[in-house]
């Protein structure tokens, strides 16, 4: 069995586009699962792709044209 990747709080924030501190908040809010080392969080790349898909794109939704 293949050992999953783990990411920490900094390179997790680089793929997603956010900083360390929001990926720490999703964390503590469960909205990402991770486990604590230490004082670090270390956050398997599968869970990150995973947010990515789930996540809702920020901003305001496309208008629809009437034909």
């Amino acid at each position: 069995m293949k050992k999953e990747e783990m990411l920490d709080t900094v390179t997790a924030g680089q793929l997603l586009g956010i900083s360390k501190q929001q990926v720490q908040r999703l964390v503590t809010a469960g909205t990402i699962k991770a486990t604590q080392y230490g004082r670090s969080w270390l956050i398997p790349r599968a869970e990150v792709e995973r947010y990515v898909k789930e996540r809702k794109s920020a901003g305001r939704p496309p208008v629809k044209k009437e034909n």
